[in-house]
């Protein structure tokens, strides 16, 4: 398995935070991507916080330990992952970076090799992009649709565990975007039959943001990651 993976994040005035993380150990790809989609100084403090406390909590993972069994170990970071969110939400809270019972949004995806961990709290979207008998199609991933993943109440964050195929691509992308283009053109700019390779890849996320951007979206940020195909980091 190998992953392609682009990241946007429109210039200018923008208070969505930004994480993607891309490396290997042997021949076991890692790769973490989140979105922190924000509007207002607030917002944009506490989700600067969280990714910056993500990455090192990337950083920290016993990547040697976890790339001989994908699988299993990643079901055992599951119940982890959801105490550093709890942690990092009740420091973002003592800190006063945000007012009470507010939370930082977060969407993003943790892989190993095959498996994954999805990740999910806020208005940010996830599709899926495939192949089927007439080409590329999308579809969105609805948070309602997880079940029992972890999170005990609203403002707790949901993990869903799964294996990716391979020739697949996923975006995760703030609400603002998504509502500007809409999930049939976003199934047409990243169409994964028509894509190969980072600089394709690179391009048409750009694309997508470009046409968004001309349609109003403001405080835009979106990464994407395709399975298979050309490595790229």
């Amino acid at each position: 398995m190998v992953y392609t993976t682009s990241a946007y994040w429109q210039r200018g005035e923008n208070d969505s935070a930004l994480l993607l993380q891309h490396t290997r150990y042997a021949r076991t790809p890692f790769v973490l991507a989140c979105v922190c989609a924000a509007e207002g100084e607030a917002q944009a403090k506490a989700g600067a916080y969280l990714t910056k406390q993500l990455l090192q909590w990337f950083q920290k993972l016993p990547q040697k330990r976890i790339a001989k069994a994908p699988g299993p170990r990643l079901a055992g970071l599951a119940p982890g992952l959801s105490a550093f969110f709890q942690k990092t939400d009740g420091e973002i809270a003592s800190c006063g970076l945000l007012p009470a019972g507010d939370r930082a949004q977060v969407t993003g995806i943790f892989c190993a090799g095959p498996c994954f961990l999805l990740f999910h709290r806020g208005s940010s979207r996830i599709f899926l992009m495939q192949q089927n008998l007439h080409g590329g199609c999308v579809r969105a991933i609805p948070q309602k649709t997880w079940g029992d993943k972890t999170a005990g109440s609203a403002g707790e964050v949901f993990l869903r565990p799964g294996v990716l195929q391979e020739d697949v691509g996923l975006l995760i992308a703030s609400q603002s975007m998504v509502d500007c283009i809409g999930q049939e053109k976003i199934g047409e700019c990243l169409d994964v039959t028509q894509m190969s390779g980072k600089a394709q890849t690179d391009r048409h996320l750009r694309e997508l943001g470009r046409l968004a951007q001309n349609l109003g979206g403001r405080h835009m940020t979106a990464v994407f990651l395709q399975s298979g195909g050309e490595e790229g980091v």
